[in-house]
């Protein structure tokens, strides 16, 4: 795809060259990146849309023209976002080659691209909320496909578990940004693999420590290796990593077992009645009006009703006392400002009884409120109930993170030869 030949690029180029204006050049201070607008972005492909062939991705063919059209090397960055093109250009002198046999070793670590790079990168279109849950995936993915599809025993996890997690994050990489650069995101993955290698075991034990509180046999004997201690291999004796957390306490699939299963069912139930609790509280938010509970907003016309109630029965005083001097009156332009004194206080008085009949008619139904009742006691039952778990939870957090943290050493170590 990238070396097909474009015959339109002159027409594309023409039009990049005409609307410099909506390319930023040495975007972030640095010359080797440029931000094409999405006005741009958007000019380019209606074109490239009324001149393509029918059998070809209007998406993918957009990079080729672009790369083409920049003139990029295949170790330049073309990512899209949000509408809008970025490029990165890699100096070809400063990237490192990297020889056949130094694929996925330290020795090849980055793919050849340099850290700083690579950081630019990383702060630019990764350090952000959307990729929070990034890390969680790729661990489901690795122990899906590793221990769920096609389990692997010890000896095949120690070998091979970094580049196993550092393929799953490049093929990741390369669905979310769709750019043919296959080598920068090789050596970008190894990159964020580095920076977030904690969090990744952490997912990855707390995912062990689950299925071994449903008594997944499989999983507890991939765990009891690590009690092992001392392992003979073809004559030679091997010091196997221990379940032993940096104070000197020793773990074993044993005493995980009794933690795994109270705190892992804990943070279940807590998931479902946060689950649950949510439901209930966007069912509830259908019966709010203008921002208030049924509670509230009855309360709120009630007081309404009785301010109104209050003012009408003042008004119906203010009446009587016109009419009395209306009786005495025996002068007739008195009699005239008093009748219409009469008139207004009426107007007013019915103007009010409208009002007050409104807001009686506006006000929830028994049959609403109770509605509303009933889900605001099963959502407090609920609340309850977090509550609960929430304090088996903290009561056995301490025990679970020390053996968490032990199982997480245990799984980025390796066996020693003695």
């Amino acid at each position: 795809m990238l070396s097909m030949k474009i015959p339109y690029l002159d027409d594309v180029i023409q039009l990049i060259n005409d609307n410099e204006d909506l390319i930023a050049y040495n975007y972030k201070g640095k010359d080797n990146q440029l931000l094409m607008s999405k006005e741009l972005v958007d000019a380019i492909y209606a074109f490239i849309e009324k001149n393509k062939p029918d059998n070809i991705d209007e998406k993918e063919l957009l990079k080729v023209v672009i790369r083409q059209a920049f003139e990029l090397s295949k170790n330049d960055v073309v990512v899209s976002r949000s509408g809008q093109i970025f490029i990165k250009i890699f100096d070809e002198k400063t990237k490192q080659d990297v020889k056949e046999k130094d694929v996925g070793t330290v020795a090849g670590r980055y793919n050849g691209f340099s850290e700083e790079e690579l950081h630019d990168f990383y702060q630019e279109f990764f350090a952000d909320e959307e990729n929070k849950d990034f890390f969680q995936f790729i661990a489901k993915e690795f122990f899906q496909k590793y221990f769920v599809e096609h389990p692997i025993n010890n000896e095949i996890y120690e070998k091979y578990v970094f580049s196993y997690i550092k393929q799953i994050i490049a093929e990741q990489l390369d669905a979310m940004y769709d750019d043919d650069n296959d080598g920068f995101f090789q050596g970008f993955s190894g990159y964020i693999f580095r920076i977030h290698f904690k969090e990744v075991f952490e997912h990855i034990a707390d995912l062990m420590l689950y299925e071994i509180s449903i008594n997944n046999n499989y999983i507890i004997k991939f765990l009891k290796y690590y009690s092992l201690n001392i392992l003979v291999v073809g004559g030679k004796k091997y010091k196997i990593p221990s379940l032993e957390t940096e104070d000197g306490l020793r773990w074993n699939v044993v005493s995980m077992l009794s933690i795994a299963k109270v705190y892992t069912k804990s943070k279940k139930n807590l998931d479902k009645f946060k689950k649950e609790m949510n439901k209930i509280k966007k069912e509830m938010s259908q019966f709010y009006v203008e921002g208030l509970s049924p509670l509230e907003y009855n309360a709120l016309a009630y007081d309404k009703i009785t301010n109104l109630e209050k003012d009408i029965e003042d008004q119906k005083l203010e009446l009587e006392k016109n009419y009395d001097s209306l009786e005495l009156s025996t002068d007739e332009n008195e009699d005239k400002k008093i009748k219409r004194d009469i008139i207004r206080i009426k107007s007013h008085t019915g103007t009010m009884v409208n009002q007050k009949r409104e807001i009686f008619n506006s006000m929830i139904s028994k049959a609403r409120f109770h509605q509303y009742a009933n889900l605001q006691k099963e959502l407090e039952s609920l609340q309850k109930e977090y509550k609960k778990e929430k304090k088996v939870i903290l009561q056995n957090q301490k025990a679970y993170m020390s053996m968490r943290n032990s199982l997480v050493k245990a799984l980025t170590e390796k066996r020693q030869l003695l």
